[in-house]
């Protein structure tokens, strides 16, 4: 069968800022985000998650006021946080 991509929303929390290269620091706070994967439907039981992913979106000002920089037409950054996740520097709420 198909893959299916699936996603659920998530709140992330900053305790110290934490660098997310490129210049972008992302400060002291709570952040709205999502846990994304893929999963394939299985015939017998539920369905196999691969790729799973934990993802930041910050908005043009948001990159801009943590220092990061944009292309002339972006509005939007998404940020793979997963391994920042996976060592504690990002928590789930």
């Amino acid at each position: 069968m198909a893959p299916r991509a699936a996603h659920e929303a998530r709140t992330y929390k900053v305790t110290e800022p934490v660098d997310l290269g490129e210049g972008l620091i992302l400060p002291v706070g709570t952040y709205p985000g999502r846990l994304q994967w893929t999963e394939f439907a299985q015939v017998n039981g539920p369905p196999r998650i691969v790729s799973q992913r934990f993802v930041l979106p910050l908005s043009a000002e948001e990159v801009k006021g943590f220092g990061g920089k944009l292309g002339r037409t972006q509005k939007l950054r998404e940020v793979d946080i997963s391994k920042l996740v996976a060592n504690g520097l990002i928590v789930e709420v």
